[in-house]
This record gives C-alpha cells, structure tokens and sequence, in this order.
C-alpha cells in the first residue's frame, strides 16, 4: 500500500469501478473487506456496475482511516450524520496524537468514477459528473436545460450556454452543478438547500478569461445569497475528457446541523487556526487527484486482512 498517497491526513484519490471485472470468487473475496451492514448496502442495487462504485466507495473510506491513521482495518467504525453524510467519529487518544480535530473527508460518485478528498483544516466537500451529452428522457440539450432553469441563476445560464459547442454547453453545466454539490456536501446540509442561493463563477484575468493554476485547475468563487464567500475557494479539476470533478474548501464553522456536531462535540469552543485554515483553503498542489487501480487495491487489501479469516465488526 506504499504507493497510496497521503499528505498530512489530505488525500485526493479517483478510481474508475468499471475498470475492474472480477470473477465470482474475487467479488465474494472483495466483500469480505466490508462490515455486515456495508456488504448489505452494496448488495441492494441489483446491477453489477451500481454494485462496484457503492463497493469502491466504502472501501475508499475505509482504506483512508487505515493509511491515516494506523487503525487496523477491523477496528474502523463509521457512522452518518441525521443529513446522511457519512463520518469517522474520532476517537479521543486519535484526536490528541494527531491534533486534527477539525479532520472530514467526502466521496461521491458518478458514471464510471468514483472519488474521494480529506481535510484537516477546513471543510472538504467534493462532486464529481459524468458528462453525458446524450441524457435519457430529453430530445435535446434545451429540453435538458428547461427542466434545471430553478437551479442556476441567470449569470451562471449566460456562462453555460456562452460556447456555440453543444458538448461544452454540457460540459459548463455539469462543471456549474459539480461546484454547487461540492458546496453542499462540505457543509453537510444535505436536502432542502435552494440552489440558485448559490452562484459560482470562475476567478478571471484581466481579460474576463479563468485563470488556470500551474497544475491546469480553474478556481472558482462563491456567492450565496448575493453575498461573497472569501473564507472558501473551489477548484475544477478534468478527471478525463468525460469526467469532471469540484472540490469545496471552507469554514468549519459553518458546517450545518448534525455534521457540525462531528467537528465541535460537546460545546467545545468553534475555534480553528486561521493561520493553517487560510493555507488549506489556497491549496491549489493538493487538488490534484491520483488515481487508484481498483483491481491492485483489492488484491493488497486481501493479502493484508487475510480475509479467509476476517470479522470486521459494525
């Protein structure tokens, strides 16, 4: 497991389930890695394909509390907040050897990819889109659009219809939709959040054009309820051609409802380190991704576990 990359408790991970093909034997092996009640999730969608991203899913969080931490694999428990947003409750001799009370991470998952981002110092929130230029039950990209006109506001319509290219009018509109669920997962608010609240736009040179980092990123910026979010920044990252993904950084204070709860137990103060916060939420070389091979993880994780022998509790 060596070559998985963690820097500092901030992982950035991708893999693409549809990659993997195992056979009968190799998918009961996999299963063996997830607890009882995981195993059952996963095996609720009656398609293969549906099967292996919930899979890679719940392993990619398992396998980050493993790396991060040095927890045995059997002894990491999570949980879900009331929005339904998952989480690892730290234990409190975790919390004081590593100093990262503020630690979340988010997955998400769409079309063939699934992917994965931790933070200790801020909020993490992160959507990735398939872009499907052929979406089911629209005959064409006006019809596809008219059934979204709520969500957006009307600056971020100019934006996504601005290219004569229709693939990139698609590819616009899943980038602005990626940036809004990346918003909401970070704060875990779940249901009820009123999209068009939020209006995101590109950080732009002189000439109107969004700036690129050195590592080929476009940064983006917020607005929610007309208002200028300073203290969060969001990053676009091109998986592939097809794949786009946003990653959220921000305040932990503002982390919503039951979430919060998980940053701040027990009326603890909502103190965090600006100094580390600020640094976090500007950090354009850890917004890339790497991309994890699905077939070798499995196969490591087996020959680690043991997993003929395994009892991972729930």
């Amino acid at each position: 497991m060596e070559r998985i990359v963690v820097r500092e408790g901030r992982a950035r991970w991708y893999m693409n389930s549809q990659q993997w093909a195992p056979s009968e034997e190799e998918w009961q092996d996999a299963l063996k890695l997830l607890t009882a009640e995981e195993k059952a999730k996963v095996l609720r969608f009656l398609r293969m394909e549906d099967r292996k991203r919930a899979f890679c899913s719940r392993l990619m969080q398992r396998l980050l509390i493993c790396q991060v931490f040095g927890l045995k694999w059997t002894d990491i428990v999570f949980k879900r907040t009331k929005e339904d947003k998952p989480f690892w409750e730290m234990p409190t001799h975790i919390r004081d050897r590593f100093n990262w009370p503020l630690f979340n991470f988010n997955v998400t998952h769409h079309g063939d990819h699934v992917a994965l981002a931790s933070e200790v110092d801020s909020l993490v929130g992160i959507d990735i889109m398939s872009i499907d230029t052929q979406p089911r039950g629209s005959k064409n990209i006006e019809e596809f659009f008219s059934i979204f006109t709520d969500n957006f506001t009307e600056n971020e319509w100019a934006v996504i219809n601005s290219s004569s290219d229709v693939t990139e009018r698609y590819r616009q509109f899943y980038i602005h939709w990626a940036l809004k669920e990346s918003y909401i997962k970070a704060v875990g608010i779940g249901l009820g959040f009123e999209l068009q609240r939020s209006e995101f736009s590109f950080v732009t040179d002189a000439n109107s054009r969004p700036v690129e980092t050195s590592n080929g990123l476009l940064r983006a910026q917020v607005k929610i309820d007309g208002r200028l979010k300073d203290n969060w920044s969001f990053f676009v990252h091109c998986i592939d051609l097809m794949h786009v993904t946003a990653v959220a950084f921000g305040d932990p204070r503002e982390a919503h409802g039951s979430f919060r709860d998980t940053l701040f137990p027990q009326g603890s103060p909502l103190y965090i380190d600006n100094e580390r916060f600020q640094a976090a939420i500007r950090q354009e070389d850890d917004s890339i991704f790497e991309s994890l091979d699905i077939r070798e993880v499995v196969s490591d994780l087996i020959l680690l576990t043991g997993t003929n022998d395994i009892t991972i509790h729930s």
